[in-house]
């Protein structure tokens, strides 16, 4: 079809159209009605999940959260000994990051004036961004915060401080439990009392980062879990890439230390590794550095706490067989402190060509009871003098931590966590999760009420295509001898078919495009009255306003999906249109 063809086609359609007002009026309104509210409940949904996930949830989780559990437990328990190193990995994989937050949280009793209850306090940093986020204070001053003129000053919300029956500079005294697991009470003062930008926002309390890391008794080079928040983002998979990409550069140096063992009145530098104590890793430990007195039973006794295996040079070395005491001295990563442990020798093995001169084993278990992850030795991988392991050995030798195995839905990574609480592992354990996976649900929901708005709509789209298909064979039925005429004078049959076509799809894309101004103006009306409410609908509010979030991409595509249907519908009737001959049509008469 020519250009010149075309531009006839389409200006007969659209006189054809606006020849029939009336007609044409109600049936644009009937179509345009359905856009109005596709648009309206799927911007809600979309609104809904956005508000949840980005202005929410990502301050409270990050988009990528980096997690290091001890002892079996990672859950609410997470401990990042050497956070700089953890950092900097973070820094040279990650692109786009917009802060890297730690996750400091205090829950505890807590007793107000003559009222108690649960409160739960957030360590955040106290900058001009943040604070930005409460823009309605009720009283005190967020200026407190910063000040140095309250002890532990304490954002609280609303309902917080009604529950606990407390005013602005109130003190606050709060139960809580060290990452040390000692027992304390905290003296908090309220500088604030406020209501936040999401009303979700004021069911926890704000405590300065520095302030909640004194409480809780972190070291300075310690830290929660890591919680990266990125910007701009507007697409969920390549977030998850990125989180990919970090677990892959997270690999973990060996469970090992470099210090002096002493024994007998004779020492020798020596490199202690910690080993993988589970049947097969031991058959192969066997195999590759065979005892020549004693064994590695006592490595598979969870219980035992001293077990050692030396290699026979330093065995003899030492003058120490199997059964001797010895001890072993080391310097810390940080703050040069020189430590010592106590080891009796159960074994002593050929060390070949499979491991170092002077080199020990123990079980990972030993490691980690003598306070390897406490008390963090120097790096291995950093010590010249040092054996640095290679070939079949590597195998059995024990890992800093265990990387758990990425997931990509909620019920995955509850499954993993079961697991691991399960499995108990003795040495500590890395977790890399992203917002998405965490708070699947939050997606499941807006996909969910997605569905509904669009079930709602087709439901409404059917009756009105019922009426789109009746009235075009109305007028096709009145524009019988029109046809007949234009037919004899030399139309083609498929000229016809396209003039119906392109009249309903011009009266579809005329409709889509005053519904979807028509839904602009509506939400713009709703999303401007203030809806006070502490109940659950609170999460769905941004600063007590609905919230809809509508993208050009959603907008054009659910125009161009109602105008093909539309044409799709109009096909048949125009075709039988089409197929009438001059003659027929030209004798019909009503």
């Amino acid at each position: 079809m020519n250009s010149a063809k075309l531009k006839l086609l389409s200006s007969l359609s659209l006189r054809n159209l606006f020849r029939q007002k009336r007609r044409s009026l109600f049936l644009g309104l009937a179509i345009g009605f359905g856009v109005t509210v596709l648009i309206i409940l799927t911007s809600f949904a979309s609104g809904m999940v956005d508000l949840i996930l980005n202005k929410m949830m990502v301050y409270s989780q990050g988009h990528i959260k980096v997690t290091i559990g001890e002892k079996g437990k990672i859950q609410g328990s997470s401990m990042i000994r050497d956070k700089v190193r953890i950092m900097n990995i973070i820094s040279n994989e990650v692109k786009g990051i917009d802060f890297v937050m730690e996750d400091l949280m205090i829950a505890g009793q807590a007793v107000g004036n003559g009222k108690s209850g649960m409160l739960m306090v957030v360590g955040v940093e106290m900058d001009d961004g943040f604070l930005s986020t409460f823009p309605k204070v009720k009283s005190g001053s967020i200026v407190d915060m910063t000040n140095g003129t309250l002890e532990n000053p304490v954002i609280i919300g609303e309902s917080q401080a009604k529950g606990l029956n407390v005013k602005a500079r109130d003190k606050i005294r709060m139960r809580l439990r060290t990452v040390s697991g000692q027992e304390q009470t905290a003296l908090l003062s309220v500088a604030s009392i406020v209501s936040a930008a999401n009303p979700m926002m004021t069911f926890v309390s704000y405590l300065d980062a520095k302030t909640v890391r004194s409480l809780l008794g972190y070291a300075p080079q310690e830290s929660g879990a890591l919680k990266i928040v990125l910007k701009k983002v507007d697409d969920q998979k390549k977030v998850i890439a990125t989180a990919n990409r970090l677990y892959e550069k997270l690999v973990p140096g060996y469970l090992g230390l470099f210090g002096t063992i002493s024994a007998n009145g004779g020492s020798q530098d020596a490199t202690l590794f910690g080993v993988y104590t589970n049947n097969a890793a031991l058959n192969q430990l066997n195999g590759l550095l065979k005892p020549i007195t004693g064994s590695y039973a006592a490595f598979g006794d969870k219980k035992q706490e001293h077990a050692i295996a030396l290699s026979r040079p330093l065995a003899v070395k030492l003058g120490v067989g199997t059964g001797s005491p010895v001890s072993l001295k080391y310097m810390s990563q940080f703050g040069s402190n020189i430590l010592e442990n106590n080891y009796v020798v159960t074994a002593v093995f050929d060390p070949g060509t499979n491991c170092g001169t002077y080199s020990a084993l123990t079980s990972d278990a030993v490691m980690a009871k003598k306070k390897y992850y406490e008390m963090l030795p120097r790096y291995i991988a950093g010590i010249g003098a040092a054996y640095q392991p290679a070939g079949a050995v590597t195998n059995v030798l024990a890992r800093e931590w265990k990387l758990l195995d990425r997931t990509s839905t909620t019920q995955e990574m509850m499954d993993k966590m079961r697991t691991l609480r399960r499995e108990k592992p003795s040495i500590a354990v890395l977790d890399v999760a992203t917002l998405y996976e965490s708070m699947e649900i939050v997606n499941q929901i807006g996909n969910v009420v997605t569905g509904i708005a669009i079930a709602i709509v087709l439901i409404l789209f059917f009756i009105i295509l019922i009426g789109v298909f009746n009235t075009l064979r109305m007028t096709i039925r009145e524009r019988t001898r029109e046809i007949g005429t234009i037919r004899a004078i030399g139309m083609q049959r498929g000229d016809v078919l396209m003039s119906f076509v392109f009249e309903t799809s011009y009266l579809a894309l005329f409709a889509s495009a005053g519904g979807t101004v028509m839904a602009f103006i509506l939400m713009f009306i709703a999303s401007r009255f203030t809806i006070v409410t502490d109940n659950i609908f609170s999460m769905f509010l941004y600063e007590r306003h609905l919230y809809f979030l509508t993208t050009p991409a959603m907008v054009i595509s659910y125009i161009i999906a109602i105008t093909f249907i539309t044409a799709f519908v109009t096909f048949w009737p125009a075709r039988r249109a089409a197929n009438l001959s001059a003659s027929d049509a030209l004798r019909h008469y009503e």
